[in-house]
C-alpha cells in the first residue's frame, strides 16, 4: 500500500478493516497534490527501493478478529467523576463530537431501547471506516449522548440504516479531504408527532428534535464507524453539518400535484428518512422574482460556478424551495420534472471554461462530449435530470437553498419498521 503522510492513519484503519492488519505500507513524506512532476520524480526515487522490497516481502497478516461476532452486551465501564465532572471522562475517550454528552448510563440506554420493538443485539448495519457493528444496542447509546429521547429513536435507526446503504458511499465520503456529512430528510406524520421542524428555521436552532436526531447518527457515525477527525476523517477544513444537518419537508407548502419525497421515493404512506450525503450550502435570494424561471436560473448559475467533481459524478444536487418560490411553481404550473430538466438543460457552461476549472479535467470520461466538442460548446454540469433532488422547507422570505451532493446518492429507509 502506497499512501501519503498524513493519510497514514486511515490507510492502516481501512486495512485493518479488511483484515489486512500487517500489510506492507510505502509512507510517501509530505503531500502530492500540487507539486510538479520534478518533486514527484524525486519522491518515486527515494521510495522506489522500499517498494520493492515490500512488493517482494509481502509477509504474512495475522488473523483478524471476525468483528460481527462482537455485538453483544456492550461493554460496561465504570468511571470516577470528580467534582460533579461527567464529561471530561468521556472527552478522554473520544466519545464526544465536541460538544458535551449525555452519560450513557444503563438505565438511560434501557429507557432508550424501550423506543423501538428491535432487539438490543439485533445489527442494524456494518460502518465503514473501521467495518464497527451498530447493534440496535450501540446506537441506543449513541441515541443517549445525543440528547435524544426513545421516542426519536426509531428515526435514529433508519437513518443509520440509510447511512449504511452502499448507494449512499459512506466508504467514499467519511474519509475525503471534502466538507461531507449526511443530511437527513424526514417525511410523513412522524414529522409533527415528533415536532420536527420543517418550517422557519428548519435547519437552524431551537428545535430539540432536528439538533439530536442528526447529532445521534453523526455520533454513531463517528464512535462506532471509527471516523475520528484527523486520523481517519481527513476533511481539510470541516463543516457545522458535521454536528447535525435534520429537517422536515413542508409537505403543507407543496406545490399542486407534486409529491412529498415519500411518495416520489416509493413510500407513499410512510413515514421516512431520506439520506443525502452533502458538502456545501448556497443561500438562493429572489426576493424580486416573479416567476420560477428566474429562480431556477439563479440556481442553474450556482451549480455552473461550484464545479463539483462529486455531481459531475452523477452524485446529485439537493434543492429546497421556500414555500413562497413553491407558490411560483403552482402560479407556473411547473411539475417537479419540468423543473429538473430545466435545470439539467440550463446548468451549462462552454468547454474553454470549464475544462480549466476545479478538477474537471479529472471528469472528462465521465462527461464524453468534453473529448469530442469545439471549445465553444456547453458542457453539461449535472450528467442526468435524475441526479436532482427537490424538496419544500423553511418559512417565510424568499430564501431557497440547494447543496451539492457529496459522494454518495440518496438513500430514503421507512421509519415504521423500526418502531
Amino acid at each position: 500500500m502506497v499512501v501519503t503522510e498524513s493519510f497514514k492513519t486511515l490507510a492502516k484503519t481501512k486495512a485493518r478493516s479488511l483484515g489486512m492488519p500487517d500489510i506492507p505500507m510505502l509512507v510517501i513524506p509530505g503531500q502530492i497534490g500540487g507539486i510538479s512532476p520534478e518533486e514527484v520524480n524525486i519522491k518515486v526515487d527515494v521510495g522506489i527501493d522500499a517498494l520493492i522490497s515490500a512488493l517482494i516481502n509481502p509477509g504474512i497478516s495475522e488473523k483478524v478478529e471476525d468483528l460481527s461476532n462482537i455485538v453483544y452486551p456492550a461493554e460496561i465501564i465504570k468511571v470516577e467523576v470528580i467534582d460533579n465532572d461527567y464529561f471530561s471522562p468521556l472527552y478522554r475517550r473520544n466519545w464526544t463530537d465536541g460538544l458535551p454528552v449525555v452519560p450513557p448510563t444503563g438505565q438511560r440506554v434501557a429507557a432508550m431501547l424501550k423506543g423501538t420493538g428491535h432487539r438490543p443485539e439485533q445489527v442494524v448495519a456494518h460502518l465503514p471506516l473501521k467495518g464497527g457493528v451498530a447493534t440496535v444496542e450501540r446506537i441506543a447509546i449513541n441515541a443517549v449522548m445525543a440528547g435524544c429521547t426513545p421516542e426519536y429513536f426509531p428515526i435514529v435507526l433508519a437513518a443509520v440504516e440509510a447511512v449504511s446503504d452502499p448507494q449512499n458511499n459512506m466508504e467514499g465520503w467519511a474519509a475525503t479531504t471534502g466538507s461531507n456529512s449526511p443530511m437527513l430528510i424526514i417525511n410523513g406524520p412522524v414529522r409533527n408527532e415528533m415536532n420536527i421542524n420543517y418550517g422557519t428555521n428548519a435547519l437552524g436552532s431551537g428545535k430539540r428534535a432536528n439538533a439530536v436526531i442528526g447529532r445521534a447518527v453523526n455520533l454513531v457515525i463517528k464512535n462506532i464507524g471509527g471516523v475520528n477527525p484527523g486520523s481517519t476523517d481527513m476533511t481539510t477544513i470541516g463543516a457545522p453539518w458535521e454536528y447535525t444537518m435534520c429537517l422536515g419537508e413542508n409537505e403543507d407548502a407543496l406545490p399542486e400535484k407534486w409529491e412529498a419525497l415519500n411518495a416520489e421515493r416509493g413510500f407513499p404512506d410512510a413515514n421516512t428518512v431520506t439520506v443525502k450525503c452533502i458538502n456545501s450550502q448556497i443561500d438562493i435570494f429572489s426576493h424580486n422574482a416573479l416567476d420560477l424561471k428566474q429562480v431556477l436560473d439563479t440556481i442553474a448559475a450556482g451549480i455552473v460556478g461550484i464545479n463539483s467533481l462529486a455531481v459531475l459524478q452523477s452524485q446529485g444536487v439537493v434543492i429546497a424551495f421556500c414555500p413562497e418560490v413553491a407558490s411560483l411553481v403552482h402560479k407556473d404550473k411547473w411539475s417537479k420534472q419540468a423543473v429538473k430538466q430545466y435545470i439539467f438543460e440550463k446548468a451549462r457552461q462552454p468547454l474553454k471554461n470549464w475544462q480549466y476549472l476545479g478538477d474537471n479535467w479529472v471528469a472528462r470520461d465521465l462527461i464524453p462530449e468534453s473529448k469530442l466538442e469545439s471549445k465553444e460548446s456547453l458542457i453539461r454540469m449535472i450528467p442526468q435530470p435524475e441526479d436532482i433532488l427537490i424538496i419544500v422547507a423553511g418559512g417565510a422570505g424568499k430564501h431557497s437553498h440547494w447543496w451539492a451532493g457529496g459522494h454518495g446518492r440518496a438513500v430514503t429507509k421507512s421509519i415504521d419498521k423500526w418502531k
